[in-house]
């Protein structure tokens, strides 16, 4: 087994900046009509779509009277009860932009999940609208360097621990240094620092990231990295 010295994660998120802006928007949100904001958020999406990414109730999008609201409305980990309007899952980063933009332009506050393994459901926020990327999960190399047993890969943000570690032994037999609890979400994961077994020699996940391409609250797609 060869660790990687170094990752390169490609993150199809949303920034952290959300979340600062998100209670203010919530409050906002809880003065206006659900049903319309939910409607309007629809609409936006469906228009937006160019025949790719429409927005289906019930198959990508469930609201509170969906049969499935509950399952996802709070996540895997809950120890307290969220309502969120509504949770869409993206399959692409354009899902995300769009999801982005419509929730800003309609008044609905965007909020980010990964892995939702957050026990304070910080993924899922009452009135808010849940950005789910747990579909994107693609894992590549970039390169590797044979000499040093080392490589670069990039991963998206809705990848969890075990599909990571499965994907990185079958491209090559590396490994990378994060945590052992297989269904956290690789985004939440290195935002939080991203702790891991060896950590004390290989540092934490975020020591192993050069570079994060990240939605920002006004839809904005930026690469993070040292030189940009």
């Amino acid at each position: 087994m060869v660790f990687l010295s170094r990752a390169l994660v490609l993150f199809t998120a949303l920034a952290s900046g959300v979340l600062a802006q998100t209670q203010q928007t919530v409050t906002q949100t809880q003065q206006t009509d659900p049903t319309s904001l939910l409607e309007a958020f629809e609409n936006c999406m469906n228009s937006s779509a160019n025949g790719n990414g429409t927005l289906t109730t019930n198959t990508n999008f469930f609201v509170e009277e969906s049969t499935l609201y509950a399952d996802y409305a709070t996540g895997p980990k809950a120890r307290i009860d969220r309502k969120p309007l509504g949770v869409y899952f993206a399959t692409s980063e354009d899902d995300v932009v769009r999801a982005v933009k419509c929730c800003v332009s309609n008044g609905l506050a965007p909020v980010p999940r990964s892995g939702g393994h957050s026990y304070e459901v910080l993924s899922s926020m009452d009135g808010s609208l849940v950005i789910d990327i747990a579909d994107m999960v693609d894992v590549n190399l970039v390169s590797e360097n044979k000499e040093e047993g080392s490589a670069i890969a990039t991963v998206q943000g809705g990848a969890r621990l075990a599909w990571i570690y499965t994907e990185l032994d079958r491209l090559g037999q590396y490994n990378f240094n994060a945590g052992t609890c297989p269904s956290v979400g690789i985004g939440g994961h290195i935002s939080g620092g991203g702790y891991g077994m060896v950590s004390r020699h290989y540092g934490l996940a975020a020591d192993q990231t050069t570079e994060m391409r990240v939605v920002l609250y006004n839809g904005t797609v930026v690469t993070a990295s040292p030189t940009e």
